[in-house]
């Protein structure tokens, strides 16, 4: 950007105004603040976004925090800031370490910056307008040409570089167990570095969980070279077959017992998803665990461990999910230590979310893609004119995106996103059309572990309270939405309001999704998508008929053996085919399920049904 040819406008007068925050020890209106608000201004300028004063306020909060921490006056805690997606937390912090830079106040101070992902990491180092030899990259040493690429950036020497990129998986790794000051990996002159920043969601620790599925393939694996110890790993999956949900009890430290190191363990096995498994296991050998049972993937061991050394406070994280995710105010409640910066509300009312009431996980995906995937279809051809970005699972059921290219008018209309990669990118921010393709749903066996995880309750305290669970199963589903949708164009800012903008999402009644939308993106306009038909034809059609009568007229169930009088259908695999198939889904958008999930004898309404059991977890790709 060329300074002398932009026109800047005037800092409001609200800058000057601005209340010192007692827990920063610093007004907002120092030099350094002011210094980097007025670049952020001229890059806001170039780019023609226009946040409201509010939003000024938060942002001024972040990058006054961040001057707190460079001249020592920041409090130890987790600074949380709420800036909605799009409103431009990121290039405040570009701007405050532009200005930090140049401040010969500050000269001798250094920086360290958690991104989430390596291609953030290049972004922020090629377009941030921050010298090269100011900066560097620290991530895993390896043979990858990503890697090697990124760990070349700026200076390439760590120990050189005020501003020191990392990623999250790496600050983990370094952290775990030590606290921060002895992380060398990290210092500066050889201290830990002042400023310190966390771009995107951040957790006190890792979940753990392994399934009895998993312990079985990786016994057989080990067998040819510890026979004894994958003997007993197989025992240990026949024992947990029986252990009852929500039960405690521990596992022997089998490792040290056969003397299996885990560095024995991963020579053995192949695999990321095997080595996952190892890494989990080993951590959860000689520990107390809680079992969960996770629908048709049966019982599952998990627990938890912390990885955030508490001295890395004091710690600026900036998090937009922070708003509905409510792992936070957990972590809060029971661990205290966060402190949130001043909001920012975002008016999404230009947004209308249009909600298929049809499952949408995983297991939907494999048994009804083919109907999915012509509604898509239809929707987008009936706009062919218009971007769309298209969220989906991956490796499930059709391949979503070869399917959708090869029906739509204008493939080359239409973008792609997996499920995975859904946040952290700003690449579709001219999509007015966003379509999640499903959503991601975890097994039980996880919301539980992370439930333990911020509220620090680890198994041997014995069983979580049921609201805490259902509160943070609800906070992540609404994490996972608004990562998701914010891709496209509504990310964007008009004053306090977002563009206009158009989401589709696939989402069963009983998952309680179509209700959170309101606190997602208030001021939104929910409405039904239909994009294909819901009313069968022939006994099927009398079939739905009835059970929708039933429950107007007051029912509480309708069993399977009432309707195949009512249709005169007696053989079972004939009712599965041709009644029960064909109006599952428009049942579904009434929230009328089939119940119990496991071997179903008949029809409930979700709201009355126990919500843990009716949706086919799935855990992140």
């Amino acid at each position: 950007m060329d300074t002398q040819t932009t026109t800047i406008t005037p800092l409001p007068q609200w800058y000057a105004d601005v209340k010192e925050r007692p827990s920063l020890h610093k007004s907002t209106t120092s030099p350094l603040t002011a210094t980097a608000l007025a670049d952020l201004r001229v890059t806001f300028d170039g780019m023609g976004h226009t946040p409201s004063p509010q939003m000024w306020e938060a942002l001024a909060a972040a990058v006054s925090t961040m001057e707190a921490m460079a001249n020592g006056t920041a409090k130890a805690a987790i600074y949380l800031s709420t800036l909605e997606p799009g409103v431009g937390k990121t290039q405040a912090m570009l701007a405050f370490l532009r200005a930090w830079l140049s401040s010969p106040d500050h000269d001798g101070t250094s920086a360290l910056i958690c991104i989430a992902r390596l291609d953030e990491i290049e972004k922020l180092a090629n377009e941030g307008g921050l010298p090269s030899s100011s900066y560097a990259a620290f991530t895993a040493q390896s043979n990858d040409e990503q890697h090697k690429r990124i760990n070349a950036l700026g200076c390439g020497d760590p120990s050189r570089a005020r501003i020191l990129f990392t990623t999250h998986a790496m600050l983990e790794r370094q952290c775990k167990g030590r606290p921060f000051a002895n992380v060398t990996a990290f210092h500066y002159h050889g201290r830990p570095r002042d400023v310190r920043v966390y771009d995107e969601a951040i957790l006190p620790g890792r979940t753990l969980t392994v399934s009895r599925g998993s312990i079985m393939a990786l016994a057989g694996v080990m067998m040819r070279r510890f026979a004894r110890f994958a003997d007993t790993l197989d025992t240990l999956q026949s024992t947990l077959k029986e252990v009852n949900d929500r039960t405690q009890f521990v596992i022997p430290d089998l490792a040290t017992e056969y003397r299996v190191s885990r560095v024995d363990a991963l020579s053995v096995v192949k695999g990321e998803e095997l080595r996952s498994v190892v890494d989990a296991l080993w951590s959860l050998f000689g520990k107390v665990v809680s079992v969960r049972r996770d629908g048709k993937a049966s019982n599952t061991l998990l627990e938890y461990e912390e990885t955030l050394s508490p001295d890395i406070a004091p710690l600026l994280v900036l998090d937009a999910s922070a708003k509905v995710r409510t792992a936070y105010d957990l972590w809060d409640a029971r661990r205290g230590g966060i402190e949130r910066l001043p909001p920012a509300p975002k008016d999404y009312s230009p947004l209308t979310v249009h909600v298929w009431a049809e499952g949408g996980g995983k297991n939907s995906f494999r048994s009804r893609g083919t109907r999915l995937v012509e509604g898509i279809v239809k929707t987008i051809n009936d706009k062919p004119g218009e971007r769309w970005l298209v969220i989906h699972h991956l490796n499930v059921g059709p391949d979503i995106a070869k399917e959708v290219r090869a029906l739509v008018t204008c493939p080359d209309k239409v973008e792609f996103l997996n499920w995975g990669r859904h946040n952290a990118t700003n690449e579709f921010k001219d999509c007015p059309n966003v379509i999640l393709a499903g959503t991601l749903f975890y097994p039980p066996s996880y919301y539980e572990a992370l439930t333990r995880l911020v509220a620090n309750h680890p198994a041997s305290r014995g069983n979580i309270h049921d609201d805490d669970f259902r509160e943070i199963e609800l906070g992540e589903h609404r994490h996972l939405i608004l990562q998701a949708v914010c891709r496209g164009k509504v990310r964007q800012c008009d004053g306090p309001r977002c563009h206009p903008a158009n989401a589709y999402i696939i989402a069963a009644t009983r998952s309680g999704i179509a209700k959170e939308l309101p606190k997602i993106f208030p001021g939104c306009r929910v409405t039904r998508w239909q994009p294909l038909s819901s009313s069968p034809r022939g006994k099927a059609g009398r079939a739905q008929e009835f059970v929708l009568k039933a429950f107007a007229e007051g029912a509480c169930e309708v069993p399977f053996v009432d309707l195949k009088k009512h249709v005169s259908v007696a053989d079972a695999a004939n009712f599965a085919k041709l009644i029960r198939k064909k109006i599952a889904a428009a049942l579904e958008a009434e929230g009328i399920i089939e119940w119990p999930r496991i071997r179903p004898t008949g029809y409930r309404r979700a709201s009355e049904a126990y919500f843990g059991e009716t949706e086919e977890y799935d855990r992140a790709a």
